[in-house]
C-alpha cells in the first residue's frame, strides 16, 4: 500500500491538530504540525505586542525547511504523514511552503 500525505490548512484554533490525531487513530501517521516550527522560536523570544517581526519569520521559516529536508531523507517508510499550516491570503511568509 502507498503511504500518503495529508495537507491540513485552517484557521488558529480551527481543529487542524485534533484532526490530525482523529486520523491517526485510523492510519498510521505521523504529525507534523505547523506549530512544530513556530512554538519552538515563540518558547524562547518575547514579542512585543504579539508582532512578529520579518526577520523572525525567516528563522521560522528556516526552521521549517531544515525540518522539510530532514524528512525528505530520513522519513519513516511505514508511516503516513500529516502535516497542518494556516495559509492567510497575501502572506508570503505563510504561503511558503
Amino acid at each position: 500500500m502507498g503511504k500518503t500525505l495529508i495537507y491540513l490548512i485552517g484557521f488558529p484554533g480551527s481543529g487542524k491538530f485534533t484532526t490530525a490525531k482523529e486520523l491517526c487513530k485510523i492510519i498510521d501517521a505521523v504529525i507534523v504540525s505547523n506549530n512544530l516550527f513556530n512554538n519552538i522560536i515563540f518558547d524562547v523570544v518575547k514579542l512585543q505586542d504579539a508582532e512578529v517581526p520579518d526577520d523572525l519569520w525567516e528563522k521560522i521559516f528556516a526552521v521549517r525547511e531544515n525540518m522539510l529536508a530532514i524528512l525528505e531523507k530520513h522519513y519513516i517508510k511505514s508511516k503516513h504523514y500529516i502535516f497542518t499550516n494556516e495559509l492567510i491570503e497575501g502572506d508570503s511568509y505563510d504561503q511558503k511552503l
